[in-house]
C-alpha cells in the first residue's frame, strides 16, 4: 500500500473512531493543511482539532527488534 492510500486509510478509521467516541467529525478540504481532522463533542460544546499519523507495522517492528 502506498504512502497516499495509507494515510487516507488511517484518516478514515480516525473517523469511525471519533464518531464512536460521540464526535462530529468534519474531515479537511485541503490535502496540504496543519490539520487532518475537526471534532466537535456536543455534550461539552469543545473542538478538538486532530492530525492523523500512521505508522508502517513492519518498520515499526524492526525498529523493537534492532
Amino acid at each position: 500500500m502506498n504512502k497516499n492510500k495509507r494515510g487516507c486509510w488511517a484518516e478514515k478509521l480516525a473517523i469511525a473512531y471519533l464518531m464512536n467516541k460521540g464526535f462530529d467529525v468534519f474531515d479537511s478540504c485541503q490535502t496540504n493543511g496543519p490539520v487532518d481532522l475537526v471534532g466537535f463533542d456536543r455534550k461539552l460544546k469543545t473542538v478538538a482539532l486532530f492530525e492523523v499519523k500512521s505508522e508502517n507495522y513492519r518498520q515499526a517492528l524492526k525498529k523493537v527488534h534492532a
